[in-house]
């Protein structure tokens, strides 16, 4: 599972957090997501949902990029 250490993130965290995660549904919501550790674990671990969204106006652009070479 890709980290992205930085002060206050939640890598180390991230599979303790997604412990308490359904693992499927409709729509995933991060509001917070910083650099995407609960995500990128969330994903990593198979969880199921319909859509994923992601907040975070500083760091969006960074997961846009990410989605579009992801998919060239």
């Amino acid at each position: 599972m890709p980290t992205i250490a930085y002060p206050g993130g939640k890598a180390r965290l991230a599979s303790k957090i997604i412990s308490f995660l359904p693992k499927q549904g409709r729509c995933y919501v991060e509001p917070f997501v910083g650099r995407g550790n609960i995500f990128w674990a969330a994903a990593c671990a198979g969880l199921k949902y319909d859509r994923w969204r992601l907040n975070d106006t500083v760091t969006i652009p960074f997961f846009r990029a990410i989605k579009q070479v992801g998919h060239v």
